[in-house]
Parts: structure tokens; sequence; C-alpha cells
């Protein structure tokens, strides 16, 4: 491992080339060592040794490590079941809300089409001409179909603004 340690010749560091050069032999020497023990051991050995590292884990590795929920990075959702990523925004004198999950598909689309003028009755009738069997046409699961219903529709006419 000396010739890792940086050093052309004592007390000069190595040209940035003759390092990248040996980076190969490198990685393959710290994998064998790496490999000898679990993630668990190399963590109390790491730790102890006041050294920073971060492991490669997988979403729900993410999601149970200590760390990311102590530093805030994870946080539950306003709900309380499951947790996200936090804003990384802080805005002084503002407290951060609790963070909600997105709306179902088609949630809002009565409050979208009443908005724009619409009356009950003639989202009824918007809901009634759609195909129910197809759910790119779904109005109550998408809102894309609302539009297309909307500017196809020759029965109903835009209320005035």
């Amino acid at each position: 491992m000396a010739r890792f340690r940086g050093r052309d010749r004592p007390g000069r560091p190595r040209r940035r080339s003759a390092l990248c050069d040996e980076c190969g032999a490198l990685v393959q020497v710290l994998d064998t060592v790496f490999a000898q023990r679990d993630l668990a051991d190399w963590r109390t050995i790491l730790d102890a040794a006041g050294v920073t590292f971060g492991g490669v884990q997988s979403v729900n590795e993410t999601a149970d490590d200590r760390q990311m929920q102590q530093i805030g990075a994870l946080v539950p959702f306003a709900d309380g079941a499951g947790l996200t990523v936090s804003s990384p925004f802080h805005l002084a004198g503002e407290t951060k809300v609790a963070p909600r999950r997105a709306p179902a598909l088609g949630e809002h689309t009565d409050v979208v089409l009443r908005e724009a003028g619409y009356s009950t009755d003639e989202i009824e009738r918007l809901r009634a001409s759609v195909d129910r069997h197809c759910p790119v046409l779904n109005i109550l699961r998408c809102v894309t179909p609302v539009r297309t219903v909307v500017e196809q529709s020759s029965a109903l006419q835009r209320p005035a603004a």
C-alpha cells in the first residue's frame, strides 16, 4: 500500500496523472479489503476511526437510515403514514409545513371545472359523455380528457367569463 500514499519522492506530492494511472489498481486492492467484512462491521470500524463514509443504499434501506431521519432529510407525511424527502429550502422566519401526498388522479376535477365556470349539471353531462370503459378517456381518473371533451363537445357551450 505504500505506493498509494500519494508521494513520488519524500516531501513532494505525486503528480495527479501518476495517481490516476494507479486508480484501477487501488480500486482492486480496496475491493478485496472491503469484501472481507459486511457493512455492519465496516460501519463499526469506520465510525470508531472517525471516518466519514456512506454506503450505496436501496430506497428501502435509505428510508430506514437513522442518520437520514436525524438530519431531517426524511420526514413523515402530514398524515403520518410513510416518509418522504424533506424540502431543502429554509425561509427565515417561516416554519416548514408537513409534506402532503399528491392528489389522486381526478381528485380535483370537479373543483377545476367549477372554477372554469361549469355548473354541477354540466359536469354530470360531461361525465355521462365519456366512455367509462376507456381509462384514457375516463373523466374521473384523468384531467386531460376533460379538456378534450370540453373542446369537442357541441352540446355544451362554455359559460361566459
